[in-house]
């Protein structure tokens, strides 16, 4: 899922760092829903799911974008919340 990151159009999955932590996000955009993988070693643990309220959409849209962008290769917007990676997870 994460290495075909764009292969499931229902789900959006895209890295988010915050500090040295490593996270994926699995936004689930059509039904307001997210799970949240810690990546470790080339492994991921669940973090956390959780229902999406419109604040965290709006998160998840800027930051989703970025991670667009970024693998489009243009640079990531300023303001970004998340630093997203081109390089996907193993």
């Amino acid at each position: 899922m994460i290495q075909g990151e764009d292969s499931e159009p229902g789900v959006r999955a895209f890295p988010q760092v915050r500090g040295r932590e490593k996270s994926w996000v699995l936004w689930l955009h059509e039904h307001d829903y997210a799970v949240i993988l810690w990546e470790r070693n080339g492994t991921f643990l669940l973090k956390t799911s959780f229902t999406v309220k419109a604040h965290k959409r709006k998160e998840f849209e800027r930051d989703w974008n970025a991670h667009q962008q970024v693998k489009d290769g243009e640079p990531a917007p300023s303001g970004t919340a998340s630093k997203a990676s081109s390089t996907p997870a193993r």
